[in-house]
């Protein structure tokens, strides 16, 4: 499964909504570096800043964070999506 494309949720959907039901996270802004097996399973990315999630809230700023995941455990887990991004 070498590319995904993903439509935008039908309605708005803000920051807040997303993490709302998020327990214990991290949030992720800007591209940062990213590395991919070649058969796609296992991968890691960074950003350019990091912010934890605690109870559905936006909290403190974190160092040094990256997510790395299995692909299948990823998208499995996926449950929140985004709507689309305004335009300027």
């Amino acid at each position: 499964m070498p590319n995904v494309s993903l439509e935008p949720a039908r309605e708005d959907v803000s920051l807040e909504q997303l993490v709302a039901d998020v327990d214990n996270g991290i949030l992720i802004y800007g591209n940062g570096s990213w590395s991919i097996d070649q058969q796609r399973y296992n991968f890691q990315f960074g950003g350019q800043t990091f912010r934890e999630i605690k109870k559905g809230k936006v909290g403190a700023l974190l160092r040094d964070a990256a997510y790395q995941s299995r692909t299948t455990d990823f998208w499995n887990a996926c449950d929140g999506l985004g709507g689309k991004a305004p335009t300027k």
